[in-house]
């Protein structure tokens, strides 16, 4: 079982909370971590540069000059790529698609194996309870002070605090989201994960069951051939 500290905002221990070594204690694959990664961020990528061809450039349809008579090259049209303000040739357009797509397992995986990571590093922190009496970015900070992190962090609520939410805005190191949206990309963005008991308890409920219901399609899938195998062999006989 592991088992990490527990802080109160005072920045004082309180105890141990256990941790559900199937989503906090994953084996750390590697490959499968920078697969997912890479295809978030494909997916959040923005595309800018658009070029245009010599049929998109305004002009050009009328013939420069006389094809022949003149002493100079000839010329179709003055939006030629090798005219200064013609089209360009193999340029980058708006058509590009860098979409990626992750089978639902392999984020679920990545998500537990990022969590993972933290633990072993010892950069994830437990808060028994974080309640703010108003939106004030002071009275969040006080807190964050007490806690024993350094550089950026990524702050994990069971549910969205208005109040919280909007007292985080102005830390800049610190990055406020709900349980829901908690993927491999925001963690390992992140220096430390700071979450409350709650939070813990909704990330394991939240993995574990979608592990579960994994496991229990695989079993049934595997009672399904053998029924089907056994129905087969009593045939041929």
């Amino acid at each position: 079982m592991i088992q990490v500290d527990v802080y109160n905002s005072k920045g004082q221990k309180k105890g141990k909370i256990s941790l559900n070594p199937e989503v906090f204690g994953r084996e750390i694959n590697r490959d499968l971590l920078h697969q997912v990664i890479i295809a978030y961020a494909a997916n959040k990528r923005l595309i800018q540069a658009d070029t245009k061809t010599r049929g998109q450039v305004r002009g050009g349809g009328r013939k420069p000059w006389r094809q022949k008579g003149t002493g100079r090259a000839r010329a179709g049209s003055n939006r030629s790529p090798i005219w200064q303000g013609g089209g360009v040739v193999f340029g980058p357009t708006s058509d590009r698609n860098y979409k990626k797509k992750i089978p639902q397992a392999m984020k679920s995986q990545a998500v537990t194996i990022a969590l993972s990571t933290k633990v072993s590093k010892n950069h994830l922190l437990v808060l028994d309870r974080l309640t703010i009496d108003k939106p004030k970015t002071k009275e969040l900070n006080n807190i964050l002070d007490n806690l024993p992190f350094e550089r950026s962090a990524l702050l994990v609520l069971p549910k969205i605090d208005e109040k919280i939410l909007r007292a985080g805005k102005n830390i800049s190191y610190l990055k406020i989201l709900p349980v829901s949206d908690i993927n491999a990309y925001n963690l390992l963005k992140f220096n430390y994960l700071i979450a409350t008991k709650e939070s813990v308890q909704g990330l394991e409920d939240r993995l574990v069951k979608k592990t579960k219901i994994k496991n229990k399609n695989s079993k049934k899938q595997n009672l399904n051939s053998k029924i089907n195998q056994v129905d087969k062999n009593d045939s041929e006989k």
